[in-house]
């Protein structure tokens, strides 16, 4: 990859990543969250995302697909951990962000629908 690649990707990424994490940092907020700050929100997208992919790839390793039915108990821990919060909490966050994260598409979707 060239440098120009880089920087341009690079800044495209960290604004994918932002956008992603708005709707766990609404929903952060909704919940009541011990820690509510868009960058622990992004910060528990990235942990839970890789970890979820790490458990995921171990369990297909081991010859089972097991990993589908951790990857959401991985999801809801990180989310708990990071934004202080109860397992339930979390669990009820990780709800909220994906309805929030469809309103918000379905309104964007509606803005360029001809």
């Amino acid at each position: 990859m060239s440098i120009l690649g880089a920087a341009i990707s690079l800044p495209l990424l960290v604004l994918g990543l932002l956008v992603s994490a708005i709707p766990i940092w609404l929903a952060a907020k909704i919940v009541g969250a011990g820690r509510q700050e868009l960058w622990r929100a992004a910060l528990a997208l990235v942990l839970a995302t890789v970890l979820a992919l790490a458990v995921m790839l171990v369990a297909i390793k081991l010859g089972g697909l097991w990993g589908f039915l951790l990857m959401p108990v991985v999801v809801v821990v990180v989310f708990a951990k990071v934004l202080d919060l109860s397992y339930l909490g979390a669990f009820v966050l990780c709800i909220l962000s994906a309805a929030i994260q469809v309103i918000v598409s379905k309104l964007f979707a509606a803005m360029f629908a001809g």
